[in-house]
């Protein structure tokens, strides 16, 4: 799955700049767009941290869980709202047009986090690649994780200012109330730390051996 996972999330990268949302480079349909590849490849993301609550793989559960948890609400609430995703288009409304351009960055943020951490996981041992596997899977979250996390916040706020959610509580709107707070207090008090922790002693030469998931 590994591998799958690292082709996927490069050829939505490759999309992104090419600007081919509806990924007609991959000759499968019209209607299988950047957000259906973008939801397969989350699905095996679900998978590994299934895994881990099992004991199966190492990692953190607790991390996993939010993370995933905001990626799956942003592909169900938010995403589909923006033109990119081939599944919505600019109506005009308040927000649309940043919705559309954060939706792009959020994209970008998870394909080029995922290209560089399935690396770490496929090749092993002391050699120098699979210590540049670790460099780059330790320290590109420090760019892409405040973007990433900006992005899905703020396009989630604009969603919820559209008409359909106020004056209502719904389920929905309890998710997305819940991914604005994570990534505009949580993740900076909290999650941002924890990598620097681990990603600036990289920058510094500082690396240790021990795996970290």
């Amino acid at each position: 799955l590994n591998a799958i996972a690292l082709i996927g999330w490069t050829l939505v990268l490759y999309a992104l700049i090419l600007q081919d949302f509806k990924c007609s480079f991959l000759l499968i349909s019209d209607q299988f767009g950047i957000l259906d590849v973008v939801k397969t490849l989350e699905a095996i993301c679900i998978i590994e941290v299934g895994r881990i609550a099992c004991g199966q793989l190492k990692g953190n559960l607790t991390l996993g869980v939010v993370l995933h948890f905001i990626r799956v609400t942003n592909l169900v609430y938010v995403l589909p709202r923006a033109s990119c995703c081939g599944t919505a288009s600019n109506d005009g409304t308040k927000g649309a047009s940043e919705v559309d351009f954060l939706a792009v960055i959020v994209l970008y943020s998870w394909s080029i986090t995922e290209m560089f951490r399935y690396p770490y996981y496929l090749v092993s041992g002391d050699s120098s690649l699979a210590k540049m596997a670790r460099f780059v899977r330790m320290t590109v979250p420090l760019v892409t994780f405040p973007i990433g996390a900006f992005s899905e916040g703020y396009a989630t706020y604009l969603t919820l200012q559209l008409d359909e959610y106020k004056n209502t509580v719904k389920l929905r709107t309890v998710l997305m109330a819940a991914v604005v707070f994570i990534n505009f207090v949580l993740g900076p008090s909290m999650a941002y730390p924890a990598l620097l922790k681990k990603g600036v002693p990289m920058l510094l030469g500082k690396d240790s051996t021990k795996k970290t998931n």
